[in-house]
């Protein structure tokens, strides 16, 4: 994985080269998310010198002052808050430059996400942010069947003494619209683990 804060500090040819890598690898749904509501965040909670709220002009600077790339405005808030369709849902554009987001969000100065978080094949929080999307009130189609929920999601991370895998399942969905979470965690030694992550 390229480090692109450092390639984004480099020259423009380096920096173009950066960019080319990004638009070979293709932005999932969960990282624009991610990229998404570590933009909202910064947008909603953070102030001026004067303790003004930012706004989206107040974004774009921040965008372009790290990266040298500059994203209208009202380009970022229809990424962020999307824009209605004429069949009543909303969509969310993405914008031609969003590696230059990412450069953005995972910039040492910022640190709204870390690389790791950004990359992460299998995050420790996916089934979280899937159900953090379920709910939340800006997506694209306005009702989603929990059933698009069901299955297992995994994780497998290092921990202070051992490696540890877990199995996330949400269960069938009751009639009264109650879904079942089960958890199983399976703890192995160190020297296993890199066996297993050295698979991924």
């Amino acid at each position: 994985m390229p480090d692109f804060r450092a390639m984004w500090r480099g020259d423009r040819a380096r920096r173009h080269g950066f960019v080319e890598v990004w638009r070979v690898m293709a932005f999932s749904e969960w990282r624009l998310f991610r990229l998404r509501s570590a933009l909202s965040a910064y947008h909603d909670y953070g102030e001026g010198i004067s303790g003004d709220p930012f706004n989206w002009k107040d974004v774009t600077q921040a965008i372009s002052l790290a990266t040298d790339v500059t994203i209208p405005p009202e380009r970022l808030r229809q990424f962020v808050d999307g824009v209605n369709t004429a069949e009543g849902t909303r969509k969310y554009p993405v914008p031609k430059n969003i590696e230059a987001v990412a450069a953005f969000a995972t910039h040492e100065e910022y640190r709204l996400l870390s690389e790791s978080e950004l990359h992460e094949y299998t995050p420790d929080r996916h089934a979280a942010l899937r159900l953090r999307e379920y709910m939340h009130t800006g997506l694209k189609t306005r009702t989603l069947p929990l059933s698009m929920l069901e299955g297992t999601y995994k994780s497998n991370r290092f921990e202070a003494e051992d490696y540890v895998v877990r199995d996330l399942k949400l269960l069938r969905v009751s009639e009264d619209g109650i879904i079942e979470i089960a958890m199983v965690e399976d703890a192995y030694d160190n020297l296993t683990g890199a066996q297993f992550d050295a698979l991924k």
